[in-house]
């Protein structure tokens, strides 16, 4: 959780903002944009999110569900951000990625979230 300052609130329209992922100890945060971000009125309050964010000095990046179905994609947006963040972090091969599978590829990289 993120306490906006004034200014940020003001963008977000709330005082607080709940991260989907927010790299410990740094100001990098991921935000995800699923399924229920397609109608207008989600993705404006993603957007006054991620600016509110960003006012605040975060470095934000969007990830989306079809990036988070695909290893290659998830790593072009994990793994840059891990490294923003100051973690330890590798881009695994595609035979690695095939034989690690997504999910376990997701707690590859979130060990140290």
């Amino acid at each position: 959780v993120v306490t906006l300052s004034p200014e940020a609130a003001t963008i977000a329209r709330q005082k607080k903002v709940v991260c989907d992922l927010k790299f410990k100890d740094s100001n990098v945060v991921v935000e995800y944009d699923g399924a229920t971000h397609g109608d207008a009125e989600a993705r404006t309050t993603d957007s006054r999110r991620r600016d509110a964010l960003r006012a605040e000095g975060y470095n934000v990046a969007t990830l989306t569900n079809a990036q988070l179905q695909s290893p290659t994609e998830f790593q072009a947006i994990i793994v840059p951000a891990s490294r923003k963040a100051g973690k330890r972090t590798r881009y695994l091969s595609e035979c690695d990625m095939r034989a690690i599978g997504r999910s376990q590829i997701a707690r590859y990289h979130a060990r140290g979230f």
